[in-house]
């Protein structure tokens, strides 16, 4: 898989201005319209920023990578995000995730109970006004405010995936296929995605379409559940 950040040349907890200005530097040295340019030196930067300069697509890559150099990979880290966080900090971690954008929903949770789960938007305007300080406020006191609580929250591509697999299951295939290739263009590491959509292909028997799925899917996530089943899907189809 490639390491895009090492591509751009900088660290994986760079900034957004640092990755633009690094993009910068190299795609004007790398320009095939320059004395020295190199196209696909060009193509290759120039790939690593599309994904890296987008939050959604960079987070969904950054798990990627993650669960790449991990031998790890499984459906479930890519249907929300989780931050582990002690009570003490708690208003600070929220105030963190307010800046992301593109959120969708908000829960908090203390040893796999939900003790709070409302949508996103909602949960901004109420910490705008500081209604929500109190519920959170009464949590910590609760449970006191060294526990360690657990903050989830999905985002829209999460969630289009989720209604994604409900058209799949449902048997509304173009629907369906539709919406696995609008979050594949939005965010083009959120690998379930590329899987259901294999297999959604093999099941209409468009063949090279599902192969070209699920060699994808084995060539950024071929560890875990998710490339278990690609490889279970490309081995069928090949006969194996």
């Amino acid at each position: 898989m490639k390491n895009y950040y090492e591509i751009l040349g900088v660290p994986e907890k760079a900034s957004f201005e640092q990755i633009k200005q690094a993009y910068r530097t190299q795609a004007k040295q790398y320009h095939p319209d320059t004395q020295h340019g190199d196209s696909d030196q060009f193509r290759e930067v120039t790939e690593a920023y599309k994904v890296l300069s987008s939050s959604d697509s960079r987070n969904d890559y950054d798990k990627t990578l993650l669960n790449f150099k991990k031998k790890h990979g499984a459906y479930q880290d890519y249907l929300a995000n989780r931050y582990p966080v002690e009570g003490k900090h708690m208003f600070r971690m929220i105030k963190e995730l307010l800046r992301q954008g593109n959120l969708t929903r908000f829960k908090i949770k203390y040893k796999n109970r939900v003790l709070l789960d409302i949508p996103f938007s909602i949960s901004t305007a109420l910490i705008i006004v500081g209604v929500i300080k109190a519920p959170i406020t009464m949590l910590i006191m609760h449970f006191g405010v060294t526990s360690v609580f657990e903050i989830e929250i999905t985002n829209k591509i999460m969630e289009r995936f989720k209604k994604a697999v409900q058209l799949h299951q449902s048997g509304n295939i173009i629907d369906a296929e539709k919406s696995y290739i609008q979050i594949t263009k939005t965010s083009q590491f959120f690998v379930p995605a590329h899987l259901n959509l294999g297999i959604l292909y093999r099941q209409r028997g468009e063949t090279q379409k599902a192969i070209a799925c699920f060699k994808f899917v084995l060539d950024v996530a071929p560890f875990g559940e998710i490339g278990e089943a690609a490889n279970k899907n490309l081995m069928e189809i090949r006969g194996y």
